[in-house]
């Protein structure tokens, strides 16, 4: 049986930037993902300047569009703001998740992509999960899986 300090499930955004953290502090993490990266994703993605400057780094292939204004509707009625300055951007997201779950690897966090967690089980000491008849243990858990997920009803 395999025991971490940190499972995270889920290697979108959050997931990912959780397990590179907690690795690059020297926690053993392994990040569980069903699907494998790159993997397309319909959501659209989108980070404020102050969300950029909390990333390792970002490269230019991940960056879709920079965003200088916004426009603000109320009813029929709106009006552009521009800026003068970078204030976002929007991401492609199958690049940009990829790229994520790669720095937390470079960090030191084990990846398992394309298998399915099948139970979860919280103990005094920690928690289980199983995947493919294999337990493993961790003190913490953090589920990242997203609007969808239904690992948080089993706990």
């Amino acid at each position: 049986m395999n025991r971490y300090d940190l499972i995270v499930i889920g290697s979108g955004p959050s997931g990912s930037r959780t397990a590179s953290l907690c690795s690059g502090c020297g926690m053993s993490v392994i990040l569980i993902d069903k699907q494998i990266h790159p993997r397309p994703k319909c959501c659209a993605g989108g980070l404020l300047e102050r969300a950029i400057k909390q990333l390792d780094r970002l490269p230019s292939s991940c960056i879709e569009r920079e965003l200088d204004s916004f426009i603000m509707f109320q009813g029929k009625e709106s009006i552009q703001c521009k800026m003068g300055r970078r204030v976002g951007i929007t991401v492609k997201r199958d690049i940009f998740d990829a790229h994520l779950a790669a720095e937390a690897e470079r960090k030191g966090t084990e990846i398992i992509e394309g298998l399915t967690v099948e139970s979860v089980r919280e103990s005094d000491d920690g928690v289980t999960i199983r995947i493919e008849g294999e337990n493993i243990e961790s003190r913490f858990l953090v589920l990242a899986e997203g609007s969808k997920g239904k690992l948080s009803s089993q706990i």
